[in-house]
């Protein structure tokens, strides 16, 4: 809940953008005591960023406001590549691993609209025409002035502060963080528009083309407009865009006959790419555009910042009860900073390879990129990579796996009765490791018969411990997950669900198990995790794999909890 007096509260949040929005929304989801406040009088009217990628929506859909997104935007199926009159590239996004197969097109104030309303939902709201002055920090809190949209000056004090107040962020002017990186060269031109498409071309993928007179992007949007960006060659005068030199720009570029009308925003810009060093000062944490900014192609500005604070606030939440280990918090800027620069690599490579003017070198890529792509692993990687599913975390200090010798599972009989067999040990090592994105599939409920997502599970903001029972869920495998879960309730009950998940259509009868009990029905769960024998992940709030081992055993879960929290 906002607070509207000088009492201490847990979290400070300084602009109210995508990323502070979200970062909003994810404390009041845990009931933390936070105030946000953005300078700026009224929200943004233009409309920005304009993709959600379905890692976003699956963050979205924990936080409970994904179906709102998916009432006002355009689902985006794909993205062609054009080079003059040809197409050298087709990506489809139907077939990713995601239950959102798409980009979903949406103006960034509709964004902005959706997850203020949602924090409206929580009785909170944004602090408007109030401006940050200054900071300063002590061993257990930070301390902030803030002048209010009557003028008045208040002193705060928190224990924790977010800097979501974009590229030329005060906060990170005033702990002295530097923004190091530079400004591409050539000039980006914008103008939201309605486009005709002599001869028609769908509405629901994205169309780029290059040529040596420069590129070209549209862009679909909701309300049967486009976004257009045109590229122009270093030296071009910054100027004003008019409608007429959007148009010849794209002229130039696209092979067919294109009418642009009806413009709602032209602006003229380039773009910067830069990050700091250090997400985290002690008690202040960097997100979003005031931690990083790049290119535009790929459209993952935004995303990255609101995930950002969905890594982030689920950390502070256990912080503010001092709960949270100094590595754990630690691992914010250690996780979020390799994705941003993974993120700055790729799109700057891709941004490269797609301004090419030399005729000798456009040649070598158009001939090289439609063997490349239709490579599957390269495709998939690809896809992965722009819909963000295939984030990772697995060199994060704070994830952790452990199974059975490799040499042990060789054996004709295993050592042990819960050791798995050469083909299960196989089957693990293909299942989705520690640090990775937790897999969707469905299960039922045993309590009232009712499918669930293994996301489901997370809405409570705690982790879960799954543990799983493999192909033979006999006594033995089961009284050893029924004994983990309950010492697992008895030490870490307030972190964490417990879940048993067992294959067929009936539960094994006479279980005392300290959690809820589901049915894998279709073996889709015990698939998606490589469980042919009994196993255990535990998946962070954050839909990531903080642990997995197999064999299952509570030491592995005494281990990895004692690492992130203080008890």
């Amino acid at each position: 809940m906002n607070q509207s007096n000088n009492e201490e509260i847990d979290v400070l949040v300084v602009g109210a953008g995508p990323t502070g929005l979200t970062a909003a929304c994810e404390l009041a989801r845990y009931g933390l005591k936070f105030r946000i406040i953005e300078k700026r009088a009224e929200p943004s009217d233009k409309s920005k960023a304009l993709v959600v990628h379905a890692r976003t929506l699956e963050l979205l859909r924990l936080m409970g406001c994904a179906d709102q997104f998916l009432q006002f935007g355009l689902r985006i199926l794909g993205v062609n590549i054009y080079d003059a009159n040809k197409r050298i590239a087709h990506l489809s996004l139907t077939d990713i691993d995601s239950p959102f197969q798409y980009a979903l097109g949406i103006p960034q104030f509709h964004t902005e609209r959706l997850l203020y309303e949602h924090l409206q939902s929580y009785k909170s709201d944004v602090e408007r025409q109030t401006e940050l002055l200054s900071i300063s920090e002590n061993s257990d809190h930070v301390t902030a002035i803030i002048r209010t949209a009557q003028g008045k000056e208040e002193k705060l004090r928190c224990k924790y502060l977010i800097a979501c107040d974009g590229s030329h962020s005060s906060v990170r002017s005033s702990i002295n963080e530097s923004f190091d990186g530079g400004v591409y060269e050539e000039l980006f031109q914008l103008a939201d528009v309605k486009v005709n498409w002599e001869p028609n071309q769908t509405y629901e993928e994205l169309f780029a083309f290059s040529s040596a007179q420069g590129n070209a992007a549209f862009f679909p949007m909701p309300g049967e407009r486009w976004r257009v960006i045109t590229v122009l060659p270093p030296g071009v005068p910054e100027n004003d865009p008019t409608l007429e030199e959007i148009q010849a720009n794209v002229d130039a570029v696209v092979p067919w006959k294109v009418t642009l009308s009806d413009p709602v925003w032209l602006s003229t810009f380039k773009v910067p790419y830069r990050r700091v060093k250090h997400y985290r000062h002690n008690r202040i944490f960097l997100a979003g555009d005031a931690a990083h900014c790049h290119s535009p192609v790929g459209g993952q500005g935004m995303n990255t910042g609101m995930q950002d604070v969905f890594n982030l606030v689920w950390k502070l939440a256990l912080a503010v009860h001092d709960q949270a280990s100094e590595e754990l918090l630690n691992s914010y800027h250690k996780e979020r900073h390799a994705v941003a620069e993974q993120l700055m690599r790729s799109v700057d490579l891709m941004s490269r390879v797609n301004f090419i003017r030399a005729p000798l070198a456009r040649e070598i890529r158009n001939r090289l990129a439609p063997l490349l792509i239709n490579q599957q692993g390269i495709r998939n990687r690809i896809e992965s990579f722009i819909t963000e599913i295939g984030i990772n975390y697995r060199n994060s200090p704070v994830v952790a796996e452990a199974s059975s010798d490799l040499l042990l599972a060789a054996l004709p009989t295993p050592k042990y009765d819960d050791d798995p067999h050469l083909g299960q040990w196989f089957q693990f090592s293909h299942g989705p490791k520690a640090g990775d994105r937790a897999p969707e599939a469905h299960m039922t409920d045993c309590a009232n018969g009712q499918s669930v997502l293994l996301s489901d599970l997370l809405k409570t903001g705690k982790h879960n411990l799954l543990l799983v029972s493999g192909d033979a869920a006999d006594h033995h495998v089961l009284k050893n997950l029924c004994d983990i879960a309950s010492d697992a309730q008895g030490k870490f009950g307030e972190f964490v669900d417990i879940s048993l998940i067992t294959p067929g259509e009936v539960l094994p009868g006479d279980l005392e198990f300290a959690g809820a009990k589901f049915l894998d029905t279709d073996y889709s769960v015990h698939e998606r995790l490589g469980a042919g024998a009994s196993c255990m992940y535990i998946i962070r709030p954050d839909a990531y794999v903080g642990y997995r081992c197999q064999p299952p055993d509570f030491a592995g879960v005494d281990e990895y909890f004692s690492k992130i929290i203080k008890l």
